[in-house]
């Protein structure tokens, strides 16, 4: 039952790691007993941190799974109060020691007067003061196809690491190739993190040139040539780097 790109990141997270992560957003303040909140905290990892939730009256987002005969699959969401988080519910003291600040592209698909996008930028604006990086999940091809540009120059402004898939790569960078669109978006961000179905994950950051690690693995031929000859690696910040490089791991 938990549900959300962001919520199950931060439960998969806290089950595999065994350590804290906090959740920020909104939650209805009356919650009943078998009701969709109800099974979400349930099914909620305790060692995620719901303490800082804003309350909201009424239900949040719920999404339908829409699925035709022929297997192809699409999403139906009523928001409710799902975007309704202030930015003064967003506490600097927990990203002093934060690890990483995980956002969604949905963050921005709001109503006029929303206060959603303004409480993004606030925890982008305390992620930023505390050195901590900024990892932006594009959620949907949908969101991106309308305005690439704006994602492109949004990733460049405050993001460090993009997760994706092939369809979101493509709307994101105009490459289908999902190798050829993550080294493009290296242009924009310090690592990024592409699933394309059976074929695998490909990643792309960057590592000091001195410090670079050859693979034991077979190396792949693909848009760009033997492009895991690096993959073993430590990623690194490209501005940490006195010659940076370009390294693309596979799995």
């Amino acid at each position: 039952y938990a549900g959300g790109t962001i919520g199950n990141t931060l439960h998969n997270y806290s089950v595999l790691a065994d350590d804290r992560s906090t959740l920020l957003g909104v939650m209805s303040q009356d919650i009943k007993i078998g009701s969709y909140g109800y099974r979400y905290l349930c099914n909620t990892s305790s060692r995620m941190d719901l303490n800082y939730l804003q309350g909201v009256d009424g239900a949040i987002g719920r999404c339908f799974a829409l699925i035709t005969e022929d297997g192809e699959r699409t999403f139906a969401i009523s928001e409710g109060q799902m975007n309704q988080l202030h930015p003064d519910s967003i506490p600097e003291k927990i990203f002093k020691n934060a690890s990483a600040l995980v956002l969604t592209s949905y963050l921005v698909r709001c109503k006029e007067g929303d206060p959603m996008p303004e409480a993004t930028m606030k925890a982008i604006e305390f992620a930023k003061k505390n050195d901590v990086p900024v990892v932006l999940t594009l959620g949907t091809k949908f969101v991106i196809q309308d305005d690439p540009k704006y994602w492109q120059d949004f990733i460049r402004e405050h993001v460090s690491v993009v997760a994706m898939n092939e369809d979101e790569a493509e709307a994101l960078t105009g490459e289908t190739d999902p190798l050829a669109a993550s080294d493009k978006t290296l242009e924009w961000a310090d690592m990024v993190l592409c699933t394309a179905g059976p074929v695998g994950l490909f990643m792309a950051g960057y590592t000091e040139d001195s410090a670079k690690r050859e693979t034991t693995l077979p190396l792949l031929p693909g848009s760009i040539a033997e492009f895991n000859r690096y993959e073993f690696s430590r990623p690194a910040k490209k501005d940490a780097c006195q010659n940076p490089i370009r390294v693309y791991p596979h799995i």
